[in-house]
Formats: C-alpha cells, structure tokens, sequence
C-alpha cells in the first residue's frame, strides 16, 4: 500500500531477507525505514552495490567522532566505570530514535542481550586494563586489529563468501600496519609506564644514596634512561589529566595476563554484533538496536557499580563523588554518536557482509586522529604528513578488503 510520505513495496522471493533500506515513492517521494513486519523493502536510493559503502563511510565517521569527546576537559578526569555507565546510557537513548519514528520497528530478541553484554564488557575492558596499560592511540591500533581478524575470521564462521582469500587477507594485513604506522612514534604516559618510570626513579635514588657507580645501566625503557627524563615523565602524568587515571588499570596486571585480557577485549570487540547473525532474520537489520541497548543498559549497571565496589567505593557519597552529573550530557553524547556508527554499521552488514563492514568501520581510527589534530593539537608538522600518508594506505587496505572480501 501507499500511503502519504510512506510507501511499502512486496518483494519476490529474491528479496525475503527483509533487509531495510531508503526508498522512493513514485513523483511524492517518501524516504522511511521499512518496516520489518511487512516483511518488504522498496527501491534503493542509492545503486543497491554502494548503500553498503555509503553506511559504511557513516559508520566510520560517526564511530570516529566519539573518541575526542572522551577526551574533552568533562570526561578526562572522570571514572572509567562512570564514563562507561554515561557512555551505554547514551547508546540506550539512540537505540529508540527509529521506534519513536514507527513504532512497527521495534521487535525484541533475547540475543540482544549478548550484544550488549558484548558491547559492555569489551568497553570496561579497554577502558580500565588496555587504554590505561598502552595509552589511547596504540590501544585503538591493538583492538581494532585484533577487532578486524575476528570478523574475518566470523565470515568462515558463518559460510559468507568471498571473492579471493588472499586479496581479503592481504587487506587485512595493510590496514593493520596502517594502523600502527598511524600510531608509530606516538609516546604517551600510562599507568604502566609511570610505574616504570617510578621505579627506575627509586632506582637512581638508592644507587646515589649509597654510592653506587652512577655508570650502571638502570632497569628503564631507552625514553627514562636520564633521572631527569624519569622525572619529567612524573610531572607530565601527575598534572595531565589521564582517561583512565581515576580507576585500576593495566599496571597492577602482569604482562601474561595484560595480553591475555587484550586479546579477549579484540576478540569481543570483533564479535560485537555476531548475535544478530544467530537471530531470526526479522530481527536483522536496525530494528536489532533496542534488543541490544536493552542488554547493555541491563549489564551496564552492575559491572559499573561492580567495579565501585571492588574498589571500595560503594557508599552513596563515594559514588556520587565518582558519578559527576556535570559529565553526563557529553559521556552520553559519545554513546549516542557511537549508537549512530553502529546503526550505519549494520547497515553495511546487510548489505555487504560482516569482515567487509566491520574492516571499513576501523577507518574511524583515521576520522579520530583528525579530530585529535584539529581540537587537541595532538599532531604538528611533519607528523601530520605522515599520520595522513599512513591514513592513505589504510583507507586502500580497507578498500582492497571491501572488494575481495564480499561478493556483493
């Protein structure tokens, strides 16, 4: 049926994916959401081989966007565990814009609540024990990695076919040495090498306090090698601001352990929205966001208030210390910019496959560092020709994944 602004056109069987998309109405084009109980889908807008492109550069940009407001002088100082609580309750929100706009496009799934819990476990993960251990940029490199050979990985998983293995994993390894080229020379201070520095400081003091030959090598990284450099390097992290430096993190961990829980945090990181792929098929699409934000909001709570508790904070006035409600609207502006992404980024999945869109998404590490230049500084001269000119082979390594790892 037609009907004003709104149009709902039966598909062959061809079609009976019941995938989503935008559409046109004859003269009076409409542009609306299908709805997944008419089981339907309209023309395309766009050539039905670029919408999955196109979602894919939105996922990007918006998954790119998120990151430096989480560095913004609100959220900096602010507990892990209370960012992760603003950041869900901000996906939360953004998961009921399409329900607001038809109310036919909310259906539930319980395997929602795997995304979710997915979704809050692998940030509390990288936010308490990887950022704080490897600091932001290299963190980001890691995960998106280790994020970006999971999904291929899910593609045999899951029977996808591809157009060549080889191009496909040829990609993947270009776009992961872009990121860490992206990332290359970039020294940041982190619970774990402020421990180092700490202790290669005791170290230069004990051996000067008794009289040791101040020749002797000490047990610190080539950049802490001066007791001047050590100490710097302890001013720097005492008057910065860290992420992480509210909560426990990477340095109580030994190093077995450190890569252990990175691994698991890339492998969830690339596994995010593999439930959705085990749902029934009238819950793929968009209209698996609430189901999702419903189990992250669910977990979200008591691995926040869990985590309080191990450290000791589970008094109403501790946590109303920690939980600041000035930081609200910008830790939940992050998870709305991130419910977005991930909108687009299912998006892409339906109209591509999971490695391709899940590879495409990780050149929001490219968006990230711009705004990085753009609002903090973070780069100046040379470094910005080589952070774009590494940018440029990754967007290629994401291009070349894009073609050989889908064959639509």
């Amino acid at each position: 049926t037609c009907q004003t602004r709104r149009v709902y056109t039966p598909l062959g069987d061809e079609a009976g994916d019941g995938r989503s998309g935008l559409v046109l109405c004859g003269i009076d084009p409409g542009v609306v959401w299908c709805s997944p109980t008419h089981r339907s889908r309209a023309m395309p807008l766009f050539p039905y081989s670029y919408d999955g492109y196109l979602y894919a550069a939105g996922s990007a940009l918006f998954g790119g966007s998120w990151q430096p407001i989480t560095k913004s002088a609100k959220l900096a100082s602010l507990h892990p565990a209370a960012k992760s609580l603003y950041f869900t309750a901000g996906v939360f929100c953004t998961a009921w814009l399409n329900v607001a706009l038809d109310r036919d496009l909310y259906v539930f799934t319980a395997w929602g609540f795997a995304s979710g819990a997915l979704l809050v476990f692998t940030t509390a993960l990288n936010v308490t024990v990887v950022i704080p251990a490897f600091g932001v940029a290299k963190s980001t490199s890691i995960v998106s990695g280790l994020a970006v050979v999971t999904s291929v990985g899910w593609n045999y998983v899951l029977g996808s076919s591809m157009r060549s293995q080889l191009g496909t994993w040829a990609g993947v390894a270009i776009v992961i040495v872009a990121m860490n080229g992206l990332i290359f020379g970039k020294e940041e201070v982190t619970e774990r090498s402020v421990e180092t520095a700490t202790a290669g400081l005791r170290r230069v003091s004990s051996k000067h306090s008794t009289g040791v030959d101040d020749e002797a090598p000490l047990v610190v990284t080539a950049s802490e090698a001066t007791a001047d450099g050590v100490s710097s390097r302890e001013d720097m992290a005492a008057s910065t601001p860290s992420a992480t430096s509210a909560g426990r993190g990477g340095a109580g961990f030994s190093s077995v352990h450190l890569c252990g829980m990175t691994l698991v945090c890339g492998v969830m990181a690339g596994s995010i929205l593999i439930p959705m792929d085990y749902a029934d098929k009238e819950f793929h699409g968009i209209v698996f966001i609430p189901s999702m934000a419903i189990g992250a909001i669910l977990f979200a709570v008591p691995v926040s208030l869990g985590q309080f508790w191990y450290e000791g904070k589970s008094s109403f006035a501790a946590l109303s210390k920690e939980i600041r409600l000035d930081a609200a609207p910008h830790g939940m502006l992050s998870g709305a910019l991130f419910g977005v992404a991930s909108a687009c980024n299912i998006k892409a999945i339906d109209d591509l496959d999971y490695a391709t869109a899940m590879v495409l998404m990780q050149t929001s590490i490219l968006v990230s560092g711009a705004w990085g230049i753009v609002l903090y500084d973070e780069l100046k001269g040379k470094e910005i020709i080589f952070f774009f000119m590494w940018g440029g082979v990754l967007v290629a390594g994401a291009l070349l994944t894009a073609y050989y790892g889908t064959t639509n």
